[in-house]
């Protein structure tokens, strides 16, 4: 451990690392991570075993490519702009990322964006549970087919994607008794 990890603490199987004030690099073999008040890192990627994510007051930009990363807190952050290729994220919340552009994730099953004023494309074609409030830029909602609860709170306007459920692949809805 270099001078870079003075402000870390880690437990003794060294999987969890809480990090407070500035730290330059990140062991990749972290597997939870909690970052708060860091000015310094700036990229979250290719961090292979990495499962849980919190971050608050940080001026990390991007999130890339942390295949096992499960779950992810974001909060109070200005910078992040882009989090995808976050193959295995299930949940999702953002609070205060006034920032965040766009967020394209396969896998998320729920999401909860809170006044993340500068968002303009979500896409989460496997998303059940999506809870957005004051996300006042956003133009581009898909969510795709397995959504359960949608809940929209101070919302201007925005295009809801929904990929087509297998009824609608039928030739026809109506009911055999109208045929008659």
């Amino acid at each position: 451990m270099g001078d870079s990890y003075k402000k870390i603490k880690h437990n003794t199987a060294k999987t969890t690392i809480s990090i407070s004030g500035n730290a330059e690099a990140i062991s990749t073999n972290v597997v939870s991570l909690i970052i708060r008040n860091n000015s310094v890192i700036r990229l979250l990627t290719k961090l292979d075993s990495l499962t849980y994510l919190k971050l608050i007051k940080t001026d990390i930009e991007s999130i890339t490519e942390c295949n096992w990363l499960t779950t992810a807190v974001i909060q109070d952050n200005q910078s992040i702009t882009q989090l995808s290729h976050l193959n295995r994220l299930d949940e999702l919340q953002c609070i205060n990322c006034t920032g965040l552009e766009s967020i394209n994730l396969r896998r998320n099953t729920e999401l909860m964006l809170d006044m993340c004023t500068s968002i303009h494309t979500i896409v989460a074609p496997n998303c059940k549970v999506a809870i957005l409030k004051q996300c006042d830029a956003l133009s581009q909602l898909n969510l795709g087919p397995n959504l359960i609860q949608l809940i929209l709170c101070n919302i201007s306007s925005c295009l809801l994607y929904t990929s087509p459920s297998p009824r609608d692949r039928q030739k026809s809805r109506m009911p055999s008794s109208a045929w008659k």
